[in-house]
């Protein structure tokens, strides 16, 4: 029996004053077991009436585990309905619709796609997948997602129809979508490691075949740990990817606290437009650059807050922002570790995804957590300047821990013109990545920059705070369900995880 019915046969016979058969219990269980169940259910039709995205099931999962109930159809009814809403007529309806569209649309993308590029911001999204498994058993039920997590996309730098898509833990897969039937091809079923944190394409190609260089960061951030790179060459038709010997990234010297260093998930890869010799590789533990090609790979001393002093970084995102006469000019963020004690032999790493904090442990000093940060180069990545401790974060981020920033994702606009002028734009979620006293994760601050990340401004942001007084910036068109129910009606569009 479950806990639960232990629990409540102990009190029935606590209580008895009289001999109560075996089979008499047995028939008040079940009659308990099914009110119970009753109730539940009722709380659960409740919620997806109110506008629920989803339901927990976990109760009953353990009943119908312990009971070897058989399936129950209301019970899968009700998870949909939360996970996708009504469906009335008029909703299927504009379903069909929808894969009509489509299917015309890919019988003629190209068209489509050369009426959009003369009209900036009129291409419509197209869905290639993959599509959600309602209903899975990975150890436990879950209703979510479940057929694979894109980490990465590249396309071919003379065909942008061929397209490469890096998955969390089904490798690298390949497509022209050019074709009105696409067909995804796993070129990395030989490699060894299919989870995939970050590649690159080299823009070089070979002219005849169209082979391409195709570099592959092995590790998720997430699941899969490795922290190897990997380089091969790729021929669009061939059956897969041929790679060489997978290359360590380390250093047996950290600057922060010259302990050894290796990482442990590559997060991202950007290969330098003016000089592909020249790379980048972000990591969980410290950014690395090549001069050679790949050949070697150095780790650099990032420059970091003076109140925070020397301390090992974990790299988010790297950006390419355009050239100046110095370089290639490149963008990066990532987050602070909490600073390694002295005489300490195993050095703090920094946070893992959804761990970071606005303290760290055993230390008294409170400018000691783990914060975010951008750092700019002009020089193609061999100086780099840090914008928190150059004054380019506003007083609306630092100015307390409550809206301060962790882990930082942006884009760019156009590189084209000068990188001093070149957009950028950002989300960040708070310091604090786990709910605790006083602190609730959020989307903290969306950031903008005309300055190639040098200086920014906050322009709306996801927390909701008694001091210092903030307001979530409220959504024009938001979702039926409230926040409460995990829908988007303020900024704060990542909600508990949105560190993610």
């Amino acid at each position: 029996m479950r806990r639960t019915d232990w629990a409540w046969a102990a009190a029935v016979f606590a209580g008895a004053t009289v001999a109560v058969s075996w089979p008499h219990l047995a028939s008040a269980l079940r009659g308990w077991r099914a009110t119970e169940r009753q109730q539940a259910l009722r709380a659960l039709r409740a919620a997806v009436a109110h506008g629920a995205d989803s339901v927990d099931l976990s109760a009953f999962i353990e009943a119908d585990a312990a009971s070897d109930a058989r399936d129950d159809a209301e019970l899968r009814a009700l998870a949909l309905a939360a996970e996708v809403g009504p469906r009335p007529p008029a909703a299927q309806r504009h379903v069909l619709d929808l894969v009509a569209a489509q299917r015309l649309r890919w019988s003629a993308p190209a068209v489509d796609a050369i009426a959009a590029s003369t009209s900036p911001g009129t291409r419509k999204w197209t869905s290639l997948g993959p599509l959600s498994a309602r209903s899975e058993f990975n150890g436990t039920y879950f209703d979510g997602m479940d057929s694979g997590r894109p980490t990465a996309i590249a396309v071919h730098p003379n065909n942008p129809y061929q397209t490469f898509l890096a998955t969390s833990g089904g490798g690298i897969w390949f497509a022209d979508l050019s074709s009105s039937a696409p067909t995804w091809r796993a070129i990395t079923d030989a490699l060894g490691s299919l989870a995939i944190g970050a590649i690159a394409v080299d823009p070089r190609f070979n002219a005849t075949s169209g082979a391409v260089t195709l570099w592959a960061g092995l590790g998720d951030a997430f699941d899969q740990q490795s922290g190897l790179l990997v380089k091969g060459t790729y021929t669009p038709g061939d059956a897969s990817a041929v790679f060489g010997p997978s290359i360590a990234l380390s250093t047996a010297s950290h600057p922060a606290d010259l302990l050894p260093s290796a990482p442990l998930n590559i997060r991202q890869i950007r290969i330098d437009p003016a000089n592909s010799t020249n790379l980048l590789v972000g990591t969980d533990d410290g950014l690395y650059t090549s001069a050679d090609g790949g050949a070697t790979f150095q780790l650099v001393d990032l420059p970091n807050d003076p109140s925070v002093g020397k301390t090992r970084e974990s790299i988010w995102e790297i950006r390419y922002l355009g050239t100046s006469t110095g370089g290639s000019n490149w963008l990066i963020s990532g987050v602070y570790a909490c600073p390694t004690p002295a005489g300490a032999t195993v050095a703090n790493r920094p946070p893992a995804p959804g761990a970071g904090q606005v303290f760290c442990p055993n230390d008294a000093n409170s400018a000691h957590y783990n914060k975010g940060d951008f750092w700019r180069s002009a020089d193609g990545g061999a100086t780099w300047t840090s914008i928190r401790t150059a004054g380019g974060l506003p007083a609306t981020v630092t100015g307390s821990l409550g809206t301060d920033v962790g882990r930082i994702a942006f884009a760019t606009g156009s590189t084209a013109g000068n990188p001093a002028t070149t957009v950028v734009y950002a989300m960040a979620s708070t310091v604090q990545e786990t709910t605790i006293t006083n602190f609730t994760p959020a989307t903290a601050a969306y950031l903008k920059s005309t300055d190639g990340g040098s200086t920014w401004t906050r322009i709306a942001t996801g927390l909701t705070l008694a001091s210092p007084a903030t307001s979530a910036t409220p959504v024009v068109n938001p979702t039926t369900a409230t926040e409460a129910q995990s829908g988007c009606t303020t900024m704060n569009l990542g909600h508990l995880q949105s560190w993610y």
